[in-house]
């Protein structure tokens, strides 16, 4: 049995998805999914539970978003197809999946992708990855991780309003921003669950603590209209 999806980026939108594949690979499912050539790398190492296959990004857009991932998924012998995309359009003109009519109007973006798929919206927050404990560690050290910290990070689709200059005095003291160490953005992820403060624009690395139930205090600073923001249930302080 064979399923495929279609959700070339980003990659924050690919994460929110990813327990969905999950959901399907563990019941006995290939799960074959076209993305950013780019992304392939870091995805297939932590969710090898899903074919990633790639699509170069310098693709026409149509073409990206859809065309060559369709392409690449019947070359595959996959027949049943999930589009992610809550709506795609070009020149004022609307593409339309076959999903019922209302599902796109009422529903926010993360909620449809699961609507669409048949899981359980709940899977969303079991998020599953293989770790590179190694590579997490050389976060931890390049950012002097026995130090108590607050972590900021702001897209680069964001607003630019300086979360850090927005946070509380005591809680913005030794505050690092996200930056690349390794290959993968996901071995961030203890440098997160250590965090004191965690401060994020919507965003992957906001989609990423949220999805791994992380406690620490959080702020999530809003960028987004409500159908495209995220649900965040996890005691986040919106600003």
């Amino acid at each position: 049995m064979k399923v495929g999806f279609i959700q070339s980026g980003a990659i924050g939108d690919i994460l929110i998805a990813l327990p969905a594949a999950k959901w399907y690979a563990d019941r006995g499912y290939e799960v074959f999914w076209p993305i950013n050539q780019s992304f392939v790398p870091f995805f297939q190492k932590a969710a090898p539970y899903v074919h990633f296959l790639p699509v170069p990004p310098d693709a026409p857009s149509y073409d990206y978003l859809l065309g060559l991932p369709q392409r690449a998924l019947v070359e595959h012998g996959v027949k049943d197809i999930f589009i992610l995309y809550i709506y795609l359009g070009s020149n004022g003109q609307k593409f339309e999946f076959g999903q019922p009519p209302r599902m796109p109007d009422s529903l926010k973006f993360d909620e449809y992708k699961y609507a669409i798929t048949g899981v359980p919206f709940a899977e969303k927050w079991n998020l599953h990855l293989e770790r590179d404990t190694d590579a997490e560690a050389r976060v931890l050290e390049a950012i002097s991780a026995h130090i108590p910290y607050t972590i900021v990070h702001e897209s680069p689709a964001g607003n630019r309003r300086n979360i850090e200059s927005q946070l509380p005095p005591p809680e913005a003291t030794r505050v690092l921003r996200v930056q690349t160490i390794t290959d993968s953005p996901f071995d961030w992820l203890a440098a997160f669950e250590r965090a004191q403060v965690i401060a994020c624009e919507d965003s992957l690395y906001a989609n990423l603590v949220e999805q791994r139930n992380i406690e620490s205090k959080k702020y999530l600073f809003l960028r987004s209209a409500c159908r495209e923001t995220p649900v965040f249930k996890n005691g986040w302080l919106f600003r």
